[in-house]
């Protein structure tokens, strides 16, 4: 029953404050401006992904347990979006860009969301700076891949949605029912996103919105190998996030 309160509150909080947001689009600074390297011709609202991270993060401090590791997942996602809504105001130089994310990447793995278990080392586990390193390499680069995957409507959202539908589906099939809980609080944000995302598109998710889902997504799949389901192949990972890694 909570599984389905997640996902259902979430969807309806994202769906309730798009239409606000959109209207509140241009006071706030957040319009996605036209010009020769984007395929639409007037304006559009980037608060898309305000909308979706608020409704997942709410329902995430509703219904998740307030413990470690959940709570530092919950105050790493809230950095990103910080991070992710001044560069959709401001247009931050990458630095910065890197600087939030590092930040809430470091914040997450010292409070024990890492890869301890690494593939093609053996069933030990890895010495503590090599799995810090790989962890913050990784959850970096997936934050970063998804972003450049939003480049048409519905393709970073559908990507991301696909993979936290396979977490939840392995999370409640071992009894991780806090993990699902989560991942379905972010589908269910994503989903109020793409009722007004898809084509036309009346608004976009921005660096906010695909910065938050990369980054909870990449975090997701480690503690759901590295915590829940240990029996899993460390390299799952990889597996569930290959396309927007590739496609970088």
């Amino acid at each position: 029953m909570e599984l389905f309160i997640s996902f259902t509150l979430a969807t309806l909080i994202s769906v309730l404050s798009m239409p606000v947001l959109i209207k509140w689009a241009g006071p706030l600074g957040l319009l996605d401006e036209p010009n020769e390297r984007k395929v639409h011709n007037k304006a559009i609202p980037r608060c898309g992904g305000l909308g979706l991270s608020l409704a997942a993060l709410l329902t995430i401090f509703a219904l998740a347990p307030f413990e470690n590791p959940f709570s530092s997942l919950l105050i790493g996602g809230i950095i990103i979006v910080f991070f992710g809504l001044l560069d959709d105001i401001f247009c931050l130089n990458y630095k910065w860009k890197f600087f939030g994310q590092f930040i809430a990447v470091i914040w997450v793995l010292s409070q024990g969301i890492y890869l301890r278990y690494l593939p093609f080392l053996g069933l030990e586990a890895a010495p503590v700076w090599l799995a810090y390193a790989l962890t913050l390499i990784f959850v970096v680069g997936v934050t970063n891949a998804v972003n450049l995957a939003d480049g048409l409507d519905g393709l970073a959202a559908g990507i991301m949605l696909m993979t936290l539908a396979a977490i939840a589906f392995f999370a409640n099939h071992v009894g991780g029912k806090d993990l699902a809980l989560i991942a379905l609080a972010v589908i269910g944000g994503i989903l109020g996103f793409l009722r007004f995302n898809s084509f036309p598109a009346i608004v976009f998710m921005g660096d906010t919105g695909s910065q938050f889902i990369g980054f909870m997504t990449a975090f997701l799949c480690i503690y759901l190998v590295e915590n829940v389901y240990i029996t899993l192949n460390p390299a799952l990972p990889l597996l569930l996030l290959g396309l927007p890694v590739l496609d970088t």
